[in-house]
């Protein structure tokens, strides 16, 4: 559905979570509810969007045939490439026909599309839709968007395990982003104050949970609700594992709410994501700050 100028503004002004709408099958959300949705669940589309590292064409081919592509992105990276072919002729009805997209990561500005098919279907005509997913040069975005967006990334490409590294990492990314800011222009703290309480830059600084107990619970008053709190606990074991070469302490962290171990990789790289997602954008836009 198309979200007006009204609803944009309200999610700008942080007012997301009163700002309703309601779809054709008459559901009503809020706005910050279509966010936490979309985030939660990436797809190729709405991550890589994001980064606007996305293009699309259309090519010609007869089945059997191959081309090579020339792309007007300048790619740096290429994480996949998805092709749909049909027939050109109208009515006709080609089972056999598949169409694949090949690229070499060393080089960036082309790749090769090709058909094949049944013997009977060679020869005929067909167009070829393709996207191509991956990152291009840009203005940097802020570091815990980017490490979040990386950990997307791998998440799509099954890259398990550097997505929960990069999970933890957008959050503690986060963290400190947040709080500096807050800590300088909301707070008046003096520069030399946060480095030596928040940056680490003396022994009386605190540690990242420390950080987020006292500047962001304490001082910023931002309710972090006890299962959010367990879950990024999970999530931090988890890369403390990973990070520091324990890999059994990483497959034997547990799942937060029923205590049993994840049944695989996968499902310990989803729950990463989701508890970064979920912790950032709940900070980011609380329910009901306390003391309001």
């Amino acid at each position: 559905m198309q979200v007006g100028e009204e609803a944009g503004a309200a999610l700008k002004d942080k007012r997301g979570r009163e700002y309703e709408l309601e779809c054709a099958g008459g559901h009503v959300f809020s706005i910050h509810d279509a966010v936490m949705t979309t985030r939660l669940h990436p797809s190729h589309y709405n991550v890589f969007w994001h980064i606007q590292g996305i293009e699309r064409g259309q090519n010609s081919l007869r089945v059997g045939e191959w081309c090579t592509v020339k792309l007007g992105k300048l790619f740096v990276e290429i994480d996949r490439i998805v092709t749909m072919c049909y027939p050109e002729e109208d009515g006709c009805i080609l089972p056999g026909v598949r169409s694949e997209a090949q690229y070499d990561h060393t080089t960036l500005d082309h790749f090769w599309l090709m058909t094949s098919g049944d013997e009977a279907e060679w020869g005929q005509r067909m167009r070829i839709d393709w996207t191509v997913y991956g990152v291009v040069p840009q203005a940097p975005l802020e570091i815990w968007r980017e490490n979040l967006v990386f950990a997307a990334r791998q998440l799509l490409s099954a890259n398990y395990r550097a997505s929960v590294l990069q999970s933890a990492a957008a959050v503690e990314s986060f963290v400190y982003c947040f709080v500096k800011e807050y800590l300088s222009v909301e707070a008046g703290w003096r520069s030399q104050t946060i480095r030596d309480y928040i940056n680490g830059k003396s022994r009386d600084s605190l540690p990242l949970n420390g950080v987020i107990q006292v500047c962001i619970r304490e001082i910023m008053k931002r309710p972090i609700p006890e299962a959010m709190w367990l879950s990024w606990k999970r999530l931090r074991d988890m890369r403390n594992g990973l990070a520091h070469g324990d890999l059994p302490g990483y497959l034997r962290t547990p799942e937060p709410y029923s205590g049993q171990p994840f049944p695989d990789d996968k499902a310990r790289a989803r729950f990463a994501y989701e508890t970064a997602v979920r912790f950032i954008y709940n900070i980011r836009y609380p329910d009901i700050i306390e003391g309001n």
